[in-house]
């Protein structure tokens, strides 16, 4: 299985028990999806992640007097 060969899910398709797979090409449940910043899935393998939607989706932050820009994008795919 290639993620490039799966469809990436949009937010307003995301429901509580959804099966999905991440980059990392786990598997497991959307648990909870309170908005598109934090959707919550737990792992097949016992593991979670928090997943967030937007694409452009970027914290900047201060650390060691430096500027640093955090992406928190991380897309979903629906399993075929």
């Amino acid at each position: 299985m290639k993620i490039e060969d799966l469809k990436l899910i949009d937010y307003k398709d995301i429901v509580i028990g959804m099966e999905v797979i991440d980059d990392d090409k786990q598997k497991g449940m959307v648990i909870s999806c309170d908005n598109i910043h934090n959707i919550y899935v737990e792992f097949n393998n016992g593991g979670s992640g928090l997943y967030c939607l937007v694409k452009d989706c970027i914290e900047t932050t201060i650390i060691n007097e430096q500027e640093i820009e955090i992406p928190h994008y991380s897309p979903l795919y629906y399993i075929k």
